[in-house]
C-alpha cells in the first residue's frame, strides 16, 4: 500500500509538459495572492491557461 505522499509524488511524475507548467503557473499565482483575503485569482488562471494551450 502506497503513502499519500508517493502517490501525490507518481501523480506529479505522470504530468505531461504542458501540465507542468500549468501547475507552476497556477502555484505562483496563489503564493502572490496569499496575503488577500479576498483574492481574485480567475482571471490569472484563465490567463495562464490561455498562454498554456496557444
Amino acid at each position: 500500500m502506497s503513502t499519500i505522499k508517493e502517490q501525490v509524488a507518481a501523480l506529479l511524475q505522470a504530468l505531461t509538459p504542458e501540465e507542468q507548467t500549468l501547475l507552476s503557473r497556477v502555484l505562483r499565482i496563489e503564493q502572490e495572492k496569499l496575503y488577500m483575503k479576498q483574492p481574485q485569482v480567475r482571471e490569472d488562471m484563465l490567463r495562464a491557461v490561455r498562454e498554456i494551450i496557444k
